[in-house]
């Protein structure tokens, strides 16, 4: 289940344990890595920085030796990983992942494409967060455009790209 859903939390906290010793963030099948990235996002969703952020080191190790540094679950793992360094105070350190991995997909995947686009919106909250306002601006602005071209401009996505332009 959803876990941004405090009605699913319970679960993912009782699977924590068997997560751990089985050594699924070791895995790099798809569906392990999308239950391993649900359960990351339960940890910090859940306050558990520390672990979630243990975790999602092990499984970027783990899978970049079988997954491409720009396939979806590794960005969005590399995403997870910034958001846990945001709440964490490692600013430092959240930067230059988003940096990186930003840089990485826009060349691989081009600026435009949706996976760029998530990279931008956290590299923009690093900057944020920083008191960076101008870098984090033309960053949102640039997913704000992309967005509404991509799926509308009153689609989710976009609205949540125009509050943070806003």
């Amino acid at each position: 289940g959803d876990p941004g859903a405090p009605a699913n939390w319970p679960r993912y906290d009782a699977l924590l344990p068997h997560v751990l010793s089985s050594g699924a963030a070791l895995d790099p099948e798809p569906r392990v890595r999308a239950f391993l990235s649900n359960q990351i996002r339960a940890l910090f969703t859940t306050g558990e920085y520390d672990a979630a952020l243990r975790l999602a080191d092990q499984a970027v190790e783990a899978w970049s030796g079988h997954v491409d540094a720009v396939d979806q679950d590794m960005i969005n793992l590399q995403i997870q990983r910034t958001i846990i360094l945001r709440r964490l105070d490692r600013m430092a350190k959240a930067l230059a992942l988003s940096q990186e991995t930003y840089e990485l997909t826009a060349s691989r995947l081009g600026p435009d494409h949706w996976l760029t686009i998530g990279m931008a919106g956290s590299l923009a909250a690093a900057h944020r967060r920083l008191g960076d306002l101008r870098t984090a601006d033309e960053l949102d602005q640039h997913i704000w455009e992309v967005d509404a071209r991509l799926y509308g401009p009153e689609h989710e996505q976009t609205l949540l790209a125009a509050h943070n332009v806003a």
